[in-house]
């Protein structure tokens, strides 16, 4: 699995946030060494549990995380007039 593109949008999400690496790396129950190899697309393996852990915190699904998306997660605002 190539994790550079995976790893550009959680840490685009995680900045759009606010978040310290090290915050979610804790939130997430990750070491923030790991979360920033994943981030960096040098960890090559990522585990489910870990990955929903990820979308949890982040506010997006596993699937945004993974990819091919390229479209940026809705804001809530934008949801809701969607729904109108």
């Amino acid at each position: 699995m190539n994790n550079g593109g995976m790893g550009r949008r959680i840490r685009y999400r995680r900045t759009q946030l606010g978040l310290g690496l090290r915050e979610l790396a804790r939130r997430t129950g990750m070491v923030p060494s790991q979360l920033s190899a994943v981030e960096r697309g040098t960890q090559k393996e990522i585990r489910s549990d870990t990955l929903r852990r990820l979308a949890y915190h982040l506010g997006v699904t596993a699937d945004w995380i993974i990819g091919p998306y390229e479209e940026e997660p809705k804001t809530e605002d934008e949801t809701v007039s969607a729904a109108v």
